[in-house]
């Protein structure tokens, strides 16, 4: 159903579900969840909430303004920030083609390693008393 929903307020409900459906192709006896995101209006909107609790899914607690303690921002930018440098496009093609190459040739360790990275991240925080950290 949800596939090629395009429409803003059921994206991240189809999102989630089309997820849900991955996780459980990929890993059907694993059951427990564990979901991090940040605090966007789409993360924490009523449809939002309501589906991670149908889905049964435990929502970690992110802390706002805290991009070290978001994967894509800490991990995954700051890699694709340092291959970036000095690159030119003339089209978006080009940009597409290069960002498709670039995510397919990550190995999944590269992945794994940004989120085993999040107890660590996570503790800092704790020890600053929630305030940013560098």
């Amino acid at each position: 159903m949800c596939k090629h929903v395009r429409q803003n307020k059921l994206e991240q409900v189809c999102q989630l579900q089309n997820l849900a459906d991955q996780l459980q192709e990929v890993r059907p006896q694993k059951r427990k969840v564990r979901f991090l995101h940040d605090n966007a209006r789409s993360h924490v909107a009523t449809k939002t909430r309501q589906k991670l609790l149908e889905l049964g899914w435990d929502v970690l607690p992110h802390a706002a303004h805290s991009p070290d303690l978001s994967p894509t921002d800490f991990h995954l930018f700051r890699a694709l920030s340092n291959v970036l440098q000095d690159k030119k496009f003339n089209t978006q093609d080009e940009i597409n083609t290069f960002l498709n190459d670039y995510f397919n040739s990550l190995p999944p360790s590269f992945y794994a390693d940004g989120i085993n990275s999040l107890p660590d991240r996570w503790q800092k925080v704790i020890d600053c008393d929630g305030d940013y950290c560098t």
